[in-house]
């Protein structure tokens, strides 16, 4: 666990403990391949909605300054010089954090479907569980090197939510890995 994480918390552990409570009821290995398909859900619905805000806003200021062009009888060269080529790093920032968000959701479903289709393979599948879980977790690993973060307050405002999906994931998890 990270300093910055322990420091977040400000001493109250059970903010870190049990995170996802719903796997808990696996017994090993199948607990970590349960916590793992949670984390990559999870995820990748988060960086989906994440990546819509900044276009929203992108697409917002880009509207506003346009109007406000039009309202005030803007030249288009004035516009261009003005309005537009200042703000345009402003524009493609958003641009590039949406693309990369995107692209690492994409990713993590992928892996996350993954996961789904070895829940639904035979017991001889399922016997090597331990390497499937290291390569598993090494996957998620590298996806948290390259992936930009996903701002605290966004994770702390759909934490209950998602606490509430992923609860109904593992149910349906549970039911294909103990079938």
């Amino acid at each position: 666990m990270s300093a910055k994480v322990i420091g977040a918390s400000r001493g109250d552990w059970t903010k870190l403990r049990d995170w996802y409570r719903a796997t808990l009821e696996f017994a090993y290995p199948r607990d970590v391949l349960a916590w793992q398909h949670t984390n990559l859900v999870e995820d990748f619905r988060l960086r989906r909605f994440f990546s819509y805000l900044p276009i929203t806003a992108l697409v917002l200021w880009f509207t506003l300054t346009l109007v406000l062009a039009v309202a005030t009888h803007t030249s288009v060269a004035d516009y261009l010089l003005a309005f537009f080529l200042p703000a345009l790093p402003g524009y493609l920032l958003p641009t590039s954090l949406v693309r990369s968000h995107w692209t690492i959701a994409s990713d993590k479903q992928a892996l996350a479907g993954r996961v789904h289709e070895l829940t639904l393979g035979s017991e001889s599948q399922m016997a090597d569980l331990k390497v499937v879980a290291r390569h598993l977790q090494d996957c998620i690993f590298r996806f948290r090197l390259s992936a930009p973060p996903v701002a605290t307050l966004l994770q702390r405002l759909f934490r209950t939510p998602y606490e509430a999906d992923s609860a109904e994931a593992v149910a349906k998890f549970r039911r294909r890995l103990l079938r």
